[in-house]
């Protein structure tokens, strides 16, 4: 999961705003030729997610049995304790100890489970519990949470969608609204999101590390350049050219990109004379650059430059 920031540019600005007051954003993560799982990513106000049964009471298995989710994250258990048959009711309130999710009747007899948390950053996976199958529920189901439609502004054309569940493989498009009247316009072109990846998500990891000046505060600015060695060379049938990838600490000191798992590359710290060649983890979901274990030659090996010495007349 990513930080994406997807950009928008609405050309006509005062047109827009006689009709629309808000932005709509759509994303998908199939991609073309169908965008087959497009969904809102902005709804009228930021909502948690959602995951709904589809079993209605009197339930029979309930007693002993587990519910067992991951939110935004963190693992939430809880077993079920009153005795069979179990009501929509009493399911939803042996479900009042969790904290991270809050438990109801969607108003049809359905458990319906959501986060406390709101925005694209929310997310609920239902994980495997031996009450699944009672309530109607189907491990491995994964929901997100919506962010709030962007408002539109006056003279402002240019607007920033920040996805905070970005994704490699993310598509996006956007259409003007009316919040007032439901009304909307015709949806932009599909277009990728910044960072679309070619090489799938599950090959990739994200470096990062954190830089700090002598009195301990970020150095935001400092430049990391990541080096393409070319091992490997070929990943996902993909040429992996490019000679190399810059960024800049930012306010935090804290720098990152995403690397292919695995891969052997070059980390320089701009500025220094480190330089360093790394073998990149296939495991975990982000890793530090700086950590010495990773290092194909010495630890923080300082390499200097072959040069023949100067002949020296007097």
């Amino acid at each position: 999961m990513q930080v994406l920031a997807v950009y928008i540019d609405i050309a006509d600005i005062d047109t827009t705003l006689r009709f629309y007051d808000a932005i709509e954003v759509q994303k998908s993560s199939s991609g073309p030729p169908s965008y087959a799982d497009a969904r809102s990513v902005t709804t009228s106000r930021a909502s948690g997610a959602v995951i709904i049964g589809t079993a209605t009471g009197p339930y029979l298995g309930v007693n002993g049995a587990m519910l067992s989710l991951s939110v935004d994250g963190t693992l939430a258990v809880e077993t079920f304790t009153d005795p069979d048959p179990n009501t929509i009711t009493s399911v939803v309130r042996q479900l009042g100890d969790l904290t991270l999710v809050a438990a109801s009747n969607d108003g049809s007899g359905h458990l319906k489970l959501q986060t406390i948390s709101v925005g694209s950053g929310a997310r609920l996976t239902l994980l495997d519990g031996s009450v699944n199958l009672v309530l109607g529920l189907t491990s491995g189901t994964t929901a997100y949470g919506t962010d709030k439609h962007i408002d539109l502004l006056s003279g402002v054309s240019k607007y920033v969608y920040t996805d905070l569940n970005g994704s490699g493989y993310g598509y996006y498009r956007y259409r003007p609204v009316n919040l007032s009247t439901g009304e909307a316009g015709d949806y932009s072109s599909w277009f990728p999101g910044p960072g679309n990846a070619v090489i799938h998500d599950s090959d990739l990891i994200v470096g990062e590390a954190y830089v700090a000046g002598l009195v301990g505060d970020p150095m935001e600015g400092m430049r990391i350049t990541v080096v393409n060695v070319y091992n490997p060379l070929v990943k996902d049938s993909f040429l992996v050219a490019g000679s190399s990838v810059t960024a800049s600490a930012d306010s935090t000191g804290r720098v990152s990109f995403n690397l292919i798992r695995g891969s052997q590359v070059d980390v320089i710290l701009e500025g220094t004379s480190i330089i360093r060649r790394i073998t990149v983890p296939t495991i975990g979901t982000s890793f530090n650059l700086l950590d010495p274990s990773l290092q194909v030659d010495d630890a923080f090996g300082i390499q200097v430059p072959d040069l023949p010495a100067a002949v020296r007349h007097s």
